[in-house]
């Protein structure tokens, strides 16, 4: 395989999409497991004030009322870690709008390279997992740290999504 180097001028609209399918991928599961515990606290916690007798110790309430309040604070929690993930997600597009940087990908038999005007970042193929695609973005993550790297198929175009695509499943593995 030769290289294939993508080179990508920043845009403000495609970093966003990238950033918001990130979040959305990675708090995606647990989101909708969230969902459904915060409903069944609801649901269990009315029943329990329906069926509740007067003379006797409300345990049901108490405990629903609890779990309802152990849900609330992860909602509250929930979104203020959203707020400070996409409050530094604007600091940094705020620093690139100014640099107006060109984003540069290459692509080899040996690993993934990224270049900007401020950082460049060279990858081996076996640190990586097998890539995902999500909502139209490919997401690349590092085995052991996490690290997301996102490629919108709206900023690399129909070809160049598709190809590699095709690099990624015979060097990382299905997608």
């Amino acid at each position: 395989m030769q290289k294939k180097v993508v080179e990508i001028p920043f845009n403000k609209e495609f970093f966003l999409d990238s950033h918001n399918a990130i979040w959305s991928f990675s708090s995606g599961k647990r989101l909708e497991h969230n969902v459904f515990f915060t409903i069944v606290a609801i649901v269990t916690l009315t029943v329990n004030i329906i069926a509740e007798q007067s003379n006797k110790f409300p345990v049901g309430i108490i405990l629903s009322g609890g779990f309802l309040v152990y849900m609330l604070l992860y909602w509250s929690g929930y979104f203020a870690r959203k707020l400070k993930y996409f409050k530094k997600v604007k600091e940094q597009l705020h620093r690139y709008e100014l640099a107006s940087t060109e984003n540069i990908y290459t692509f080899s038999d040996i690993g993934f390279e990224y270049k900007d005007q401020e950082k460049s970042f060279k990858f081996i193929w076996s640190l990586f997992k097998p890539a995902v695609i999500y909502k139209d973005n490919i997401l690349l993550i590092l085995k052991d740290t996490g690290l997301i790297l996102a490629l919108t198929k709206r900023e690399l175009g129909d070809a160049v999504y598709e190809e590699l695509c095709n690099i990624l499943r015979e060097k990382i593995g299905e997608i």
